[in-house]
């Protein structure tokens, strides 16, 4: 992707971990949904996995992140040991992988109670997390999702997608204990067009873009509302 989905107005950046360094701080993960992507980890040779997890625990370290004196876990910085708890046992999760012109990268809303902590993977395996409210959710997911200049209150477009120039697909799960919601949106500054999820030779069809914002607004809603019922 050409640049971090900027969230910034209404989540908080709270740093980044490589893929390797995820893998040495790694838990189990009880958490909804499939894990997120380890896109240079999962690529690795496993005879090299060894000496790259030196590294990054040499990194961590030197990033005062972790402690090598400290017992297993306690060595962890606090702060850190939360965000790896969010993550490993969110109760729900809207995962978006995306793609454009100038690449891919991955994009997950980790949902407990009215917390949620943001992680975008890019595809040389950095992840960036921030913390927002379950709130800002819909709108976190909406700006996630769709083209930043994608006509929103435009009618449905009468073009194709093949034809837009400027485009983002974005194929969205979300996923909590209860139900499994697929779907998959091409936008751009020519309209917004309906996907099949998963299926990226499938015809698209065009929507009005605000159709596409509610739908993703009621989807994420629905999951938030969930997660308050539950207590997260």
């Amino acid at each position: 992707m050409a640049a971090v989905t900027d969230t910034t107005a209404v989540s908080v950046p709270l740093g980044t971990l490589t893929d390797a360094e995820l893998a040495v701080l790694a838990r189990p993960v009880t958490r909804a949904g499939p894990p997120p992507v380890m896109p240079v980890w999962s690529r690795l040779d496993t005879d090299k996995r060894a000496a790259t997890a030196r590294d990054a625990r040499a990194s961590l370290v030197a990033r005062r992140l972790l402690d090598p004196e400290a017992p297993a876990r306690h060595g962890v910085r606090r702060d850190l040991r939360s965000v790896l708890a969010l993550r490993g046992a969110a109760a729900a999760v809207v995962a978006v992988a995306r793609v454009d012109q100038r690449g891919r990268d991955h994009w997950y809303a980790h949902v407990v109670g009215d917390v949620v902590l943001l992680e975008q993977v890019s595809v040389d395996g950095v992840h960036r997390f921030a913390l927002a409210t379950a709130a800002a959710l819909p709108d976190l997911v909406v700006a996630a999702v769709l083209h930043p200049d994608a006509p929103i209150a435009a009618a449905e477009s009468t073009a194709s997608a093949e034809g837009e120039t400027d485009w983002l697909r974005a194929d969205v799960m979300v996923r909590s204990a209860r139900a499994t919601r697929r779907l998959a949106w091409v936008s751009g500054p020519g309209g917004t067009w309906c996907g099949t999820p998963g299926d990226v030779s499938a015809p698209c069809r065009p929507v009005a873009p605000v159709t596409a914002v509610e739908l993703l607004r009621d989807a994420v809603a629905d999951l938030v509302r969930e997660q308050a019922d539950h207590g997260g």
